[in-house]
């Protein structure tokens, strides 16, 4: 119940009344049933999924809205890396530095191996404005590579602002494997610094 926004609580319950829901979400004695009951409206989780994206859809789907929003720069800046390496304007990657609020992250992009998209498009010139659009991108593949199940759990932790249409990869594509091995380095390096 943690994981929930306050104001999704009451359509999660059911309820019309926030006031209502607030009340039994703050009783300890409700809490475990008012928590069975939020769970018991969601889809199942999906039993056929491998382990490792079991545990990375579980990690993703308790995430912060910040931290997602982090989780998407990280990754727009990974999987652009090349286009960011061979910007040679020092104001450019400062920019680019502040847009992804982490110096270290620009700076160990050459230091390692990322794997190559087979056809999904990244940037071939990088910039703020570049960026913060292909952002929207990863966002929406995010959304798009997580089961059914798996995003209704973390849209009732967004802002409707910080939702979007999912993008999902076509069937049998590399490339979403490709894009699941950027979105676990972007969980590990975020963990990481904590």
């Amino acid at each position: 119940m943690e994981y929930i926004l306050p104001d999704k609580l009451p359509a999660a319950l059911g309820l019309q009344n926030a006031g209502i829901a607030a009340s039994l979400a703050s009783c300890r004695f409700l809490r475990t049933a008012v928590s069975r009951r939020i769970l018991s409206a969601l889809p199942p989780l999906p039993e056929e999924l491998p382990q490792a994206r079991v545990l990375l859809f579980a990690e993703l789907t308790v995430k912060s809205p910040e931290q997602l929003s982090e989780l998407c720069r990280v990754m727009t800046i990974t999987m652009n890396h090349k286009s960011i390496l061979t910007t040679t304007s020092g104001a450019v990657l400062r920019e680019i530095a502040s847009w992804c609020g982490d110096q270290a992250l620009l700076l160990s992009l050459d230091k390692t191996r990322f794997p190559i998209f087979a056809s999904l498009q990244v940037l071939d010139t990088a910039s703020c404005e570049l960026l913060a659009l292909y952002e929207q991108k990863v966002r929406g593949l995010l959304f798009g590579v997580l089961p059914h199940a798996h995003r209704r759990r973390l849209e009732l932790r967004l802002r409707q602002s910080d939702l979007c249409e999912p993008v999902a990869f076509a069937p049998d594509d590399p490339d979403e494997a490709f894009f699941l091995r950027y979105l676990a380095l972007a969980l590990e390096y975020c963990d990481a610094k904590g």
